[in-house]
This record gives structure tokens, sequence and C-alpha cells, in this order.
């Protein structure tokens, strides 16, 4: 799945903005929470319906923190990165 937002793997979210990340990061005040996934798996089966809420929502930009790229981390590291170069292009 390729959002219309933009992906950001580094950055800091702004208010508006969406936010995927582990859930142990806090969500910065005024900003979208689109998954908070406890683990790899969680994060893999939460991942693509994240992506589908912010283009829901209209949001023009989601900020992601990855998983830890062991096991099924390394393919959804993947697939950020691709959705991320796609915004840069």
């Amino acid at each position: 799945y390729s959002p219309n937002a933009k992906v950001f793997l580094t950055g800091t979210p702004a208010p508006g903005d969406g936010l995927i990340a582990p859930l142990h990061i806090p969500t910065p005040k005024g900003v979208f929470r689109l998954a908070a996934p406890k683990n790899n798996i969680e994060y893999a089966q939460s991942l693509y319906n994240a992506l589908r809420l912010a283009d829901t929502k209209g949001l023009q930009n989601v900020f992601v923190i990855p998983p830890v790229a062991e096991g099924i981390g390394i393919a959804i590291n993947d697939r950020l990165t691709k959705a991320s170069m796609k915004s840069i292009i």
C-alpha cells in the first residue's frame, strides 16, 4: 500500500501529523496516533490499516518509528523505507 501522506522515518511530528510508533513511545500533543503496536507481530498486522487511516483522515505527514529490525521487523522496515522513498520523489 502506498499512502497519499508523506512518510518520514526521521524527524518529529507536529500537531496535525500522524504517528506510527511502538506502544512505549509517547504521542506528542496534537499528533494523531495511528498505531501503537506492542511488538513486531502487531506492527505487521496494523501497518497498512494505520496508513489507510492516515489517508482517510486526510493527514499530509506520517512519522514512523520503525520496529526492531529482526524477524518480521526486517520486512516491515523494507516496506516503510519504500513508502518513505515515495515521499521524496
